[in-house]
């Protein structure tokens, strides 16, 4: 038997998460950029034609050794504070975190500054 510990008509918190990469940072673009940089000679895949979840499975594909490659470059210190925001995404933060009963937003908020 379910119980709720509030009536459904009261008003409720919401809870939003908000993942980084490729949602709020373009990591598929900072990490051909920086598998480039790093292995200018080596075989890539251009963004176009990526697929799949993990990066380093579409590479693992092309040649076992470049796994390692790719898994060497995301694992880079600094790799995902160097991601370019996608367009539009940190708006569609601030408006999402300025509704009501949005609670625990105030310091993103405040951080970011007013919407544009």
């Amino acid at each position: 038997m379910l119980s709720y510990s509030r009536r459904m008509w009261e008003p409720r918190s919401l809870r939003v998460l908000v993942d980084l990469d490729g949602v709020l940072a373009d990591f598929e673009d900072q990490f051909l950029n920086k598998y480039r940089e790093a292995f200018p000679n080596e075989e890539f895949v251009k963004l176009e034609d990526r697929k799949g979840f993990y990066v380093s499975d579409q590479y693992e594909n092309i040649r076992p050794d470049l796994k390692t490659k790719a898994m060497e470059v995301i694992s880079r210190q600094g790799f995902f504070l160097g991601m370019a925001t996608i367009s539009g995404s940190i708006h569609a933060v601030k408006e999402i975190a300025s509704m009501d009963n949005m609670h625990g937003w105030k310091n993103i908020l405040e951080k970011a500054g007013p919407i544009d």
